[in-house]
């Protein structure tokens, strides 16, 4: 799926005041009724978080005010400071605490790591985004590690030497075509998000040793961005049998408001950090379902597995053959997009199909759906994702395939605007699912959609990006969309 971004800006600090001690001290405690303010010596303010479950050491963080949406669900951390003009001592804060030691965090320059007394370690990280990290690995350590300073320390002589950390913004032009990522100073094109977060993970399978990554997102993405972003950082994490645990947190920067993540990496043993379970596994793809609710079981129609793989890869093939032509066609009309998102679903349906039981069909399609959402980006593939949603159910409960085509249909118009007539994909799929549910004729059924296709030749789009250009731009040239989906319609016929 290629991740469409549109540059927005945050608001400025003046505005949002969040570097106000005093709005903070207002704030904290309203969001987490558990935090007591005092002020400390030196002009420190620190916030004790009075319903810590931590064990016998303690963790605390320096932070900007700024900075305190990222630590609220912190419930393991025992304090949050203000600092004062000078920086706070580990041993100042020991004294407003309980514990038998402490971790004291801060972003500074570089990574420095200072054990004092045997009762307290002092951890100062490059930036924001390894302070984030440290925050959340020390939250998924395990208690006997958490219990002892001697083992945090070893926690930490561990992760300096190997931390890794890579810096990423999205760049506001297109690099032939393509949505581009600035790393390091780097230009780099991409087509799916999975595929770029891929090139940016290079890191061995080691046994004993959990990799925890920390993904940040900069300046607000979307949390449908962040949750892609994460599914790929997973999945290609399994793929390498990696044991890994990985967190997230959001930053803002108010020096380059162009949107962007980070990937913090740290090698830690597997005896401080256990490894994450993996997602729930899918189900056995070559077993008929046995849940009583599932869409299958509730089906009044038969469906034969040969058939209906011989037609989806059919028209699957067609598609990806005819990638060339659809992008030539969006070239024109439209962002230039269109191929290679329905080329890449289609791809990723016969990956899916590969030996899945399509007697089972309302179910296969409804887990599907899951799969082309991360694959298929764009106003078309949400579309198709729609469809193919209302089609599942409908599956599980029409006598006929022309019947549950005919309820998807009216379950999408719901969704969308576009009707006949407006240049969109629904040019060929109302005159399809019209024609067939008409008279049952599946070539009939194609030729009025291919008729419609043909229609849009001559149309003046009414949605889309076809709107902002010239009528005589696009006259001549068929809707990118609704020649796709003929092509899958004239394949799987």
């Amino acid at each position: 799926m290629a991740v469409v971004v549109s540059q927005t800006l945050p608001y400025s600090q003046d505005t949002l005041q969040l570097d106000s001690n005093d709005c903070w001290k207002t704030l904290f405690p309203l969001f987490r009724p558990s935090i007591r303010s005092e002020n400390l010596p030196g002009g420190h303010i620190v916030f004790l978080n009075e319903d810590c479950k931590c064990s016998a050491v303690d963790i605390a963080a320096v932070a900007r005010p700024g900075h305190f949406s990222t630590l609220l669900p912190s419930q393991h951390l025992s304090a949050i400071v203000i600092e004062g003009p000078e920086p706070i001592t580990a041993r100042e804060i020991q004294k407003t605490l309980s514990g038998k030691g402490l971790v004291l965090l801060r972003a500074g320059l570089g990574w420095h790591v200072q054990t004092q007394d045997n009762t307290a370690i002092v951890v100062e990280t490059p930036s924001e985004l390894e302070h984030n990290h440290v925050i959340s690995v020390l939250a998924q350590a395990t208690d006997e590690c958490r219990e002892s300073i001697s083992r945090m320390a070893g926690l930490f002589e561990q992760i300096v030497p190997q931390a890794i950390a890579t810096h990423v913004r999205f760049h506001d032009q297109k690099i032939d075509g393509k949505p581009a990522l600035t790393v390091s100073k780097e230009i780099k094109p991409y087509t799916q998000a999975r595929e770029a977060l891929e090139s940016l993970i290079d890191i061995p399978s080691t046994e004993a040793t959990t990799y925890s990554v920390h993904y940040a997102d900069i300046n607000g993405l979307s949390q449908l961005e962040n949750l892609i972003s994460i599914d790929a950082i997973a999945t290609t994490l399994e793929k390498r049998k990696i044991g890994y645990r990985i967190s997230h947190s959001s930053l803002i920067d108010y020096t380059n408001h162009a949107r962007g993540f980070s990937i913090s990496i740290l090698p830690l043993s597997s005896q401080d950090v256990k490894p994450q379970s993996p997602p729930n596994p899918a189900p056995n793809p070559t077993r008929p379902s046995t849940n009583p609710h599932s869409l299958s079981s509730k089906a009044q129609m038969t469906f034969n597995d040969p058939t209906i793989r011989s037609r989806i890869t059919k028209g699957c093939k067609g598609v990806i053959a005819a990638e060339p032509t659809i992008t030539e066609y969006d070239q024109i009309v439209g962002d230039g997009d269109c191929g290679y998102t329905l080329r890449d679903g289609a791809k990723q349906v016969l990956q899916f199909i590969e030996g899945r039981d399509l007697t089972q069909l309302p179910d296969v399609v409804n887990a599907l759906v899951g799969e082309l959402e991360v694959k298929m980006g764009g106003t078309s593939g949400a579309l198709y994702c729609i469809y193919l949603t209302a089609l599942a159910g409908a599956l599980g409960s029409a006598k006929t395939v022309p019947q549950a085509l005919e309820i998807a249909l009216k379950q999408l118009q719901r969704y969308t605007r576009a009707r006949k007539g407006d240049r969109t994909l629904m040019d060929a799929l109302i005159p399809y699912v019209e024609t067939l549910c008409d008279n049952g004729d599946a070539q009939a059924a194609v030729d009025a959609a291919r008729e419609g296709v043909e229609g849009t030749r001559k149309m003046e789009a009414h949605l889309g990006r076809s709107t902002y250009l010239d009528n005589k731009a696009i006259q001549g040239v068929p809707d990118p969309g609704a020649y796709g989906l003929l092509v899958l319609l004239e394949n799987m016929s």
